[in-house]
């Protein structure tokens, strides 16, 4: 595997924010949010989507005797 500069420095930073939570990810969350919401932008939520199941029988059909 070719070692990727871009790859290494997103991990780094990972590792770099993660630590300086303690690696608590409620803490990490909250913080975001708290970042999020100092932006001037709007915060675009999509509802989510259904997605259609199929129920597939796996007995076979019981033959005609």
């Amino acid at each position: 595997m070719t070692d990727d500069p871009i790859l290494a420095d997103l991990y780094r930073f990972r590792e770099e924010l993660a630590a300086r939570f303690n690696y608590d990810v409620d803490a990490l969350v909250a913080y975001l949010r708290e970042e999020q919401a100092k932006e001037d932008r709007p915060i675009i939520s999509f509802s989510p989507k259904r997605i259609e199941t199929k129920v597939v029988d796996l007995l076979p059909e019981k033959q005609a005797a």
